[in-house]
């Protein structure tokens, strides 16, 4: 019992950037798998349609462990798009946006093959080995990338992502600012799973739960060179990835950062410390 101590306590890291990247990786790999997994058993099992009150419990459960995991290690950031949020409005320091980045992207390229060798037998039976990616009867990529509905023109892209990850953003930082409700910290991984749900339920519909960044490009690479091909690159005149998938995300965090600043964060007085029963007897005497 000793020699497992000794040997367990000798692959205890001492760098702190491979911590956070341990923690990043793995908490979006866990993320980006259970979204892809809940979203495969609506499509794959023909359901007819994908159930967003489904997919959103077992994401924001999966956020849940997550920031149950990593929130002293890393913050449980587990999105890109948070992580440069955090670093715009002056609360993350932007020189480690580059080893979270790497991270989570790579948690989701690793997650997203991980969801699609645990469902390829499904998928074959699903689609007859012919892979499809969007628009079509069979087609599953949508079960691992975000993509926009036919009717939806450029503007409601940017708008829609703006908004949901904008609100995401808001959310989060209405439940971590500790000079707000100042949220006990057991209670913060629940919020953040309800919060988490509620908009994959409330913003699935235009472009499904395209929340992070880090779900999505890892994914369109990994679902280009399995056979998809250029397919999950073409919607929306083949700017749809990059704008809706990547830049819009981001875009709407930094936004709603700044909006939950300016018309909360900026205003709140932090709570004067409560005096004890002892101290304030010994100010009475």
């Amino acid at each position: 019992m000793a020699e497992d101590k000794v040997f367990l306590g000798s692959l205890r890291l001492k760098n702190q950037i491979a911590k956070e990247f341990l923690s990043e990786f793995f908490g979006t790999f866990l993320l980006v798998l259970v979204c892809d997994c809940s979203i495969a058993v609506q499509v794959l099992g023909k359901s007819g349609h994908v159930d967003l009150v489904a997919v959103g419990i077992a994401t924001g459960m999966a956020l849940m462990l997550c920031f149950y995991s990593g929130a002293k290690l890393s913050g449980g950031h587990v999105n890109p798009a948070v992580t440069l949020s955090l670093a715009a409005i002056g609360k993350f320091p932007l020189w480690k946006c580059g080893h979270y980045f790497a991270a989570q992207y790579l948690g989701g390229f690793f997650a997203t093959a991980i969801a699609y060798s645990n469902h390829y037998s499904a998928i074959t039976m699903f689609d007859g080995g012919v892979r499809s990616a969007f628009f079509q009867n069979t087609s599953t990529a949508g079960i691992f990338v975000s993509h926009p509905t036919t009717y939806l023109p450029w503007s409601g892209v940017v708008i829609d992502q703006i908004l949901c990850v904008g609100i995401l953003m808001w959310g989060i930082l209405c439940i971590v600012d500790h000079t707000n409700l100042n949220t006990p910290k057991p209670l913060i991984p629940i919020s953040l799973f309800v919060l988490l749900a509620g908009l994959i339920m409330a913003f699935g519909l235009n472009c499904g739960p395209a929340l992070n960044p880090a779900r999505d490009v890892p994914a369109r690479i990994f679902a280009y060179l399995i056979g998809y091909g250029s397919e999950v690159f073409n919607p929306q005149g083949g700017l749809y990835w990059l704008v809706g998938g990547l830049i819009a995300p981001h875009l709407g965090g930094i936004i709603g950062s700044y909006i939950y600043l300016l018309a909360y964060g900026l205003h709140v007085e932090p709570e004067l410390p409560t005096y004890s029963k002892c101290t304030r007897v010994a100010e009475v005497n």
